[in-house]
């Protein structure tokens, strides 16, 4: 990840803007690793110091790291609205995500996970592991919506696991939460048009962002990351990318053959053909403006290639964001 200098610019009457910057970070800081930018105020997190710094309007203390947080470092910080999410570097099994300042929805209580694991002792494997708690969940991304929260986090193997006979998919790997007016703290479990009788098949997300009243999300590759784990992708060769030599038809040097998911599952593994890697962006909520509608496509239709997908859901936010949406 790269490192910069913060510099901002708009509407500054709550200091929020460039005389916000030039009061609290140093004018020659060029180690900024995350930063966002509310309504009426702005957060950044320096990367030598781990310091999470807020200015501009501190109503409902959005922009005051609590107390008891204060002496902690900072990888990453999301802000909207009235309230501020940061996430922590981890310390003592702990990656804890945190949110403060406007709460009337809920979107500042971040869901607490505890369960009980195998650790090794002083970092070693040389020596019996001992049970201990772990806390909180691995958080990978968060988005801070302006009544709502959403984050993405690992799944434990045990998470990962489906058992079609007791019809029980895997976790969903994030959660949304807040505001649910229109539905927009609801993460979705399901691809659009999924077929209730693929049990195994939920959706693993990459990447979110909460708006006002809808949220947006990638999925991660489907023929990817997501199919390390066989019993979610059972119709795929193992490993991943590489035909079983066992399969009919099979010669030594044959090559990957890359096809649809649709066109895979016609074929047959025998033909080694392997579902290409694509991604899949949905949003829900509040769709008044057709902002959950990707203009002029079908549910089939709304997979995009990788690079596309992440460029598409950042103009579409933009656009949000614009409207007020």
């Amino acid at each position: 990840c790269g490192s910069g200098k913060v510099m901002c610019w708009g509407d500054d009457r709550f200091g929020q803007g460039a005389s916000g910057v030039s009061s609290t970070m140093s004018e020659t800081a060029q180690d900024v690793i995350s930063v966002c930018a509310a309504a009426s105020h702005s957060c950044a997190v320096r990367g030598n110091s781990g310091l999470l710094l807020c200015w501009g309007h501190n109503g409902n203390k959005r922009a005051e790291i609590p107390p008891k947080l204060v002496t902690r470092k900072w990888q990453a910080v999301s802000c909207r609205g009235a309230h501020t999410c940061g996430l922590m570097v981890p310390f003592a099994n702990r990656s804890s995500l945190e949110c403060w300042g406007h709460n009337a929805h809920g979107q500042s209580i971040v869901p607490r996970y505890t369960k009980r694991d195998y650790v090794p002792q002083n970092g070693s494997y040389k020596v019996p592991l001992i049970q201990a708690l772990v806390y909180d969940r691995t958080v990978h991304t968060f988005s801070a919506g302006e009544y709502n929260t959403c984050a993405l986090w690992d799944l434990s193997d045990e998470e990962q696991n489906c058992d079609r006979l007791k019809d029980l998919a895997p976790a969903l790997n994030g959660e949304c939460w807040g505001d649910g007016s229109y539905s927009q703290n609801k993460l979705p479990l399901r691809p659009l048009g999924h077929d209730p009788k693929q049990v195994c098949f939920t959706q693993l997300w990459r990447s979110v962002a909460a708006g006002s009243f809808h949220s947006c999300a990638i999925t991660i590759d489907d023929a990817g990351t997501a199919c390390a784990v066989d019993t979610q992708c059972s119709e795929y060769p193992d490993p991943l990318g590489n035909i079983d030599k066992n399969l009919p038809g099979y010669s030594i040097g044959d090559s990957i053959v890359h096809c649809p998911r649709t066109q895979a599952n016609e074929l047959g593994l025998a033909k080694g053909c392997v579902p290409a890697r694509t991604n899949y962006m949905q949003c829900w909520g509040m769709d008044s403006h057709k902002q959950t509608t990707m203009p002029g496509q079908s549910a089939a239709e709304r997979q995009v290639p990788g690079g596309a997908a992440s460029l598409l859901l950042s103009l579409l936010l933009a656009t949000a964001l614009a409207r007020g949406s």
